[in-house]
């Protein structure tokens, strides 16, 4: 009957020694009133860990005793020679190369994975021509069992990237044979652009995400204010929506907060319409 005048529906579990969920319906409480009610909730079900403990002691069965058994007898009788074990031979790890993803898209970065994770990486014996053989300049990076390639790419082409052996060295000091990879890009007209105002959402470094109807991260934009342009080109058809996120320690990542340290979670806005976005279509919304 109290729970109808409450400001606060509280519920606390844990161990002893820490809380571990909390659940609750506030009304116009502070933090710092928050904060005292985890721990009052807290400090009363210690006692009643310590009576389960208790009950546990009185209640408990018995403790189960192995016997112990004297095989000395067995020991002697065996003839350890039949009980030979073969030598296992273990395979050499083997080094492979496969594309990132099976799908492409305008404004994708085309990147390889390995089973093992990479060393060192020889540019020079990589080559990436275009649909007219002409030599495309790129760099790539490197990071445990990723390689990512950066150089440009445009619509309407195709591309081959051909590496010769020994370029990639992986962690045992294995080397790659020849391997080969073509992938094309579909027409920009196949993709539509989205252009973003920002001037109504007042954060002061901001992490701007395209998502899809899973939530799921398709594009992220970092800018140091609102009024940056922000972007969002080659955008497959289909539903999205917008989340914004005040990067306040800019770090270019969404912190969740810490909530024993009253550190609060980064602010988010999210965009509640669903933006449609069509192939060949420009389409600006102002949030």
């Amino acid at each position: 009957a109290q729970l109808k005048d409450s400001k606060l529906d509280l519920v606390v579990a844990g161990t002893r020694d820490a809380v571990l969920m909390v659940e609750s319906e506030a009304s116009g409480l502070t933090e710092e009133e928050m904060l005292n009610a985890v721990k009052f909730g807290h400090e009363g079900f210690v006692p009643v860990i310590d009576m389960i403990e208790d009950l546990a002691k009185e209640c408990k069965k018995p403790d189960w005793v192995v016997e112990k058994k004297d095989l000395s007898e067995v020991k002697n009788k065996l003839d350890f020679d039949e009980f030979k074990l073969a030598k296992r031979e273990y395979e050499n790890d083997t080094l492979i190369i496969s594309k990132y993803s099976d799908k492409f898209e305008l404004g994708d970065q085309f990147s390889l994975k390995s089973t093992i994770p990479i060393i060192d990486l020889d540019n020079s014996k990589i080559t990436i021509i275009d649909k007219d053989s002409t030599v495309i300049p790129f760099t790539t990076e490197f990071n445990n069992h990723k390689i990512d390639f950066d150089f440009e790419i445009l619509p309407s082409d195709r591309y081959s990237i051909e590496i010769m052996p020994n370029a990639i060295i992986d962690f045992f000091e294995n080397t790659n044979d020849t391997l080969n990879y073509n992938f094309t890009t579909k027409k920009r007209s196949d993709y539509g652009n989205l252009y973003l105002n920002l001037r109504g959402i007042n954060f002061d470094k901001l992490i701007v995400e395209l998502l899809n109807l899973k939530g799921e991260i398709i594009r992220s934009n970092f800018l140091t204010s609102n009024s940056d342009p922000c972007t969002f080109e080659n955008i497959l058809p289909g539903d999205y929506t917008i989340r914004v996120i005040n990067d306040l320690n800019k770090n270019n990542l969404w912190d969740t907060g810490d909530f024993l340290k009253k550190i609060k979670p980064e602010p988010t806005y999210h965009y509640n319409d669903t933006i449609k976005v069509r192939a060949n279509w420009v389409i600006r919304e102002r949030l």
